[in-house]
């Protein structure tokens, strides 16, 4: 697993826009709003997060082994 040690840059809440839409992948859906969020299966699928996935050097089987493993514990 790799660890990340650097720090984000601040960002200025002047320059966000006021409305932020996370997760829609059609203009015209109206999911992931009203506090819905995605599943994790649909997170793990999701283009953009394989590609951090990939940059960061974090396997699919590692993820969800991990995944597993921590259900797991907090259930059983």
């Amino acid at each position: 697993m790799t660890i990340n040690v650097c720090k984000p840059s601040p960002v200025s809440v002047e320059r966000l826009p006021s409305v932020v839409v996370v997760g829609r992948r059609n203009p015209c859906s109206t999911r992931y709003q009203a506090q819905e969020e995605p599943s994790l299966m649909e997170l793990v699928e999701d283009p953009l997060m394989r590609r951090l996935m990939a940059s960061d050097g974090v396997p699919l089987e590692s993820l969800m082994t991990l995944i597993s493993e921590t259900r797991s514990r907090l259930i059983g």
